[in-house]
């Protein structure tokens, strides 16, 4: 049983631990680039405001927008923030990277009746 510090000062004791997360952590970075800028300038921008918000720069309008998530058993939920970048009269939609959850996975079978 560990009494102090837990897994983190346990993490940083195993140094092969420490660069899968960290490798982990550059993947995460990489795949998900656009979205952590964007919500970096929001940031910025609005500096803690809530809810949803817009951004517009001549023909460009770029929307924060939230949604809610429930989870597969439906009794809790978080909240999702995606990007609305708008050009031209097209939209492209950056998804937040933690969503979206495996509500139609049938290998789940939350809330179906379990076989």
């Amino acid at each position: 049983m560990w009494r102090r510090g837990g897994i983190a000062s346990m993490m940083t004791m195993c140094p092969t631990c420490v660069e899968i997360r960290n490798e982990g952590a550059r993947e995460f970075e990489e795949e998900n680039k656009e979205w952590l800028e964007l919500r970096t300038l929001f940031q910025q921008r609005f500096k803690g405001e809530k809810g949803n918000k817009r951004l517009e720069d001549g023909e460009v309008v770029i929307e924060r927008k939230f949604r809610k998530q429930l989870s597969n058993s439906r009794k809790t939920s978080k909240w999702l923030m995606d990007f609305h970048l708008t050009k031209d009269g097209k939209t492209k939609i950056v998804a937040d990277p933690s969503g979206p959850n495996r509500r139609s996975d049938p290998n789940r079978n939350w809330g179906l009746g379990r076989d």
